[in-house]
């Protein structure tokens, strides 16, 4: 020890430290989050929908937080809608949710679909000033072309932004037809030359009506549609919600996404139902084999999937884009990432069956009322009976004919 201290000094030295060490560091940080939860924890409580605008403005970035957070407007009764060229602005905006008046609903903002950059969005907005656009033909006569150009109308289209003017496939198939149209003569300089009052004319009528449109094409179907979707906005708005999807699953599960805990789970077989949503194949240096890492999603996020040789061959031919599968194998950790290390992957075809959850603590006569209700609505749809939150599943022998108002009436019971 320098300058002649003694090691008894040294020791009163850090002594002095210590009564901080309880207090300076830990609970400032653990007062401070628990302020930060307490106040987030009461946004959320309070004013739902401004606070799950505000986190998809902020995680706009990222596309799986993105996910998650729609996944929890859904939980939470929050209508999250698609982009629209009349109603989106540049983030995430809370609008009316068009079927009740009094709730409110959250539009996805145009910065959300790729290749549309902010000079094009604002264009579109400055142009939107005038008043709404009224058909394909009114949007492209507005918007400067060079800026709004094909790769924009196209990922607008794409992603249910002009669904308002007819068919994505329409859209897509009219639209250097009504560019052509909409194209300025040029005068002997090469500039544009002024419209003529009988010009002038013809282009008030062609773009108001939108008659070059052919809405009776096939529209893309819900894999297309939902491909697209994913691609440019990161995130499928038309997909069925991940609920829907892995609810049949629910019984059959170990634990969600977020619960996998490489510490407390190691060496265990841990059984979690995912809808695939990436798939990359790669060959083996060791035998020249294939085998897939796989990104799968659940409600609660996203985890890693590692699929060795032998089992990336037995299922192949099913791992796509928007599969539910029923997985079982161990977690992993590796350098801070969490992984999965599959042994099993079953693909889970949708059937015509409908998932009901009983609250605990449901009494015999909701029960009762439920089984009436049921006979009263006999059909060819399945009934599953969720109990103990995931613990126990039972599928009741009568069959019903499933519709909103049923689903309502069920809500209504068991509330």
């Amino acid at each position: 020890i320098e300058n002649g201290q003694t090691e008894d000094f040294a020791e009163k030295l850090w002594k002095l430290f210590e009564p901080f060490q309880a207090y300076g560091f830990n609970k400032a940080h653990a007062a401070s989050y628990g302020m930060v939860a307490y106040f987030t924890a009461y946004m959320k409580a309070n004013y739902p929908v401004e606070y799950m605008n505000a986190l998809l403005t902020a995680e706009s970035d990222d596309s799986e937080k993105v996910s998650q957070a729609v996944h929890e407007c859904r939980r939470m009764g929050i209508k999250v809608l698609p982009p629209d060229i009349n109603e989106s602005g540049i983030d995430f905006t809370i609008t009316k949710d068009e079927s009740s008046l009094e709730s409110k609903a959250i539009r996805f903002g145009l910065s959300a679909i790729k290749n549309v950059g902010n000079i094009a969005i604002q264009i579109i907005l400055e142009a939107r000033k005038t008043g709404p656009f009224m058909s394909f033909s009114d949007f492209i006569n507005r918007v400067d072309a060079r800026k709004v150009n094909k790769k924009v109308l196209e990922s607008l289209i794409k992603v249910g932004a002009m669904s308002s003017f007819g068919k994505r496939t329409a859209l897509l198939s009219s639209m250097d037809i009504i560019k052509s149209k909409l194209s300025k003569p040029k005068d002997n300089n090469g500039q544009s030359g002024l419209f003529s009052l009988e010009e002038e004319e013809k282009i008030s009528a062609f773009v108001s009506d939108d008659s070059v449109i052919d809405n009776s094409v096939e529209d893309f179907s819900d894999e297309e549609r939902e491909n697209y979707e994913r691609d440019l906005l990161g995130f499928s708005i038309s997909a069925k919600p991940l609920n829907e999807l892995l609810d049949p699953l629910e019984a059959d599960i170990t634990c969600k996404i977020f619960e996998l805990n490489p510490e407390e789970q190691k060496d265990k077989i841990i059984k979690i139902g995912a809808v695939i949503r990436e798939v990359r194949v790669i060959t083996t240096k060791k035998n020249n084999s294939e085998m897939a890492f796989v990104k799968a999603e659940d409600t609660t996020g996203i985890v890693d999937l590692v699929i060795f040789p032998k089992i990336y061959q037995e299922v192949r031919n099913f791992l796509k884009d928007g599969k539910v599968t029923f997985i079982s194998g161990k977690v992993d950790r590796r350098e801070e990432e969490i992984s999965f290390l599959v042994e099993t992957i079953e693909e889970c075809k949708a059937g015509n069956n409908h998932i009901v959850h009983i609250p605990i603590g449901t009494s015999r006569e909701k029960l009762q009322k439920l089984k009436d209700l049921f006979g009263e609505n006999a059909g060819d749809d399945e009934i599953v009976l969720i109990f103990d939150e995931g613990k126990k599943k039972v599928i009741p022998k009568q069959k019903v004919s499933w519709s909103d108002g049923l689903s309502l009436q069920i809500s209504e019971i068991l509330m």
